[in-house]
């Protein structure tokens, strides 16, 4: 509970994510059963999370951004969640609060996976399947689409959550 403590000490919309080189020490690749897409399961919320989540790539950057003329990480979350009708936590670390963690392997498309730096939580996505995820990653960068099997993100990824309001 005390490294859960430290990791939501930082987060996403209080910081801008700035990708670094990765360090030393990665975590193991995710296990090939883990990475095969996820069924929807009929879930109509976040199916529409998903299909929101897809068209806003190319959309800005904007620290602190929470609408299509710009967003930070955790407000295109806040945004495409509200755009499916569910209100949800302004930031990474209150998103991941706020979601039950969930393995790889039960991931559906539009449940949410978060990063790490410097042992916080820094980063959120909204998963796609088939280890793809929509994020917006930086100032500079647009909302783009990213893979769980770059290193970067593999060596980073800590919590992949379904928020309880999903459920």
């Amino acid at each position: 509970m005390l490294a859960l403590a430290v990791l939501l000490a930082g987060a996403c919309a209080g910081e801008p994510h700035r990708p670094t080189a990765p360090a030393g020490n990665a975590a193991p690749a995710p296990n090939q059963s883990d990475t095969a897409p996820a069924p929807l399961n009929g879930n109509p919320v976040l199916e529409r999370v998903a299909a929101t989540a897809r068209q806003m790539v190319g959309a800005p950057y904007k620290y602190g951004g929470r609408t299509p003329r710009g967003f930070d990480c955790s407000g295109l979350v806040f945004y495409v969640y509200g755009e499916a009708g569910v209100t949800v936590p302004r930031t990474a670390k209150e998103q991941l609060l706020a979601s039950h963690s969930l393995a790889l392997k039960e991931a559906a498309p539009g449940d949410l996976l978060f990063f790490k730096e410097k042992n916080k939580v820094s980063h959120v996505g909204i998963y796609l399947g088939g280890q793809r995820f929509v994020h917006a990653p930086s100032t500079g960068k647009a909302v783009v689409t990213g893979t769980l099997d770059d290193d970067y993100y593999q060596r980073r990824l800590i919590w992949i959550g379904r928020l309880d309001v999903v459920n």
